[in-house]
């Protein structure tokens, strides 16, 4: 039963690297959402979930596994399901940061705190902070306060100053400190506010003058 299973969601999981494969859709934002096999794909991530036992799969079904989290970025509908099922979570979440699937870090990093993981685990929000991908690092600093608040802080002096980002995503980065310190209490957060200059963006001007993260996050 779990091979037919693990058959049958690999084999869903093919059909739509196929559709993927025959499509052109390096300019087609969202082009995952035009797949109509979806429904499939659900139903057989969801039965491998509650029937089979996430230390018993290969390393190539996990990454088979990341690869349609990562697809499914827009719905979001498979990361949702995942914090239902700890073991799975935790695997597979530890099995992204091995893999060149940024789309599926992010999301990842965002269930964090709404899951009961180990705390080998929940470490992996540091994995994710220092991630060089820019939307996943930022996405890990925006839980950071519901994981770890004591480390806020110091990735706030590491986000605001590193300058490795250009434009608008260097104003993502401070905006999301900026949200990171509000929501942990950090008194920092007055010292940062202060530094917005006026050639920023009005949103980054409305969370230093205290907006809630809701009216401001990216």
């Amino acid at each position: 039963m779990e091979s037919e299973l693990i058959g049958g969601l690999l084999e869903e999981i093919h059909q739509f690297r196929l559709f993927a494969d025959s499509i052109d859709y390096r300019d087609c934002y969202a082009w995952e959402c035009n797949y109509d096999g979806w429904g499939d794909i659900y139903r057989l991530f969801e039965a491998v979930l509650s029937g089979v036992a996430a230390d018993m799969v290969s390393g190539h079904v996990l990454e088979q596994m990341v690869y349609i989290i990562a697809r499914d970025n827009e719905p979001e509908h498979l990361i949702d399901v995942l914090p239902g099922y700890p073991e799975w979570f935790g695997i597979l979440c530890r099995h992204s940061l091995h893999m060149d699937e940024p789309e599926a870090r992010w999301q990842f990093a965002d269930r964090l705190p709404q899951t009961e993981v180990t705390d080998g685990c929940r470490r992996c929000i540091i994995r994710f902070l220092e991630d060089e991908d820019e939307y996943v690092s930022r996405r890990a600093l925006l839980v950071l306060p519901r994981i770890m608040p004591g480390k806020v802080e110091a990735y706030a002096d590491l986000f605001w100053n590193r300058r490795k980002y250009s434009g608008e995503l260097e104003q993502y980065q401070k905006l999301a400190v900026l949200t990171a310190l509000k929501e942990a209490g950090a008194p920092q957060w007055t010292k940062y506010a202060r530094l917005v200059g006026q050639e920023d963006e009005e949103w980054l001007r409305l969370a230093a003058a205290g907006c809630g993260p809701q009216d401001v996050r990216p």
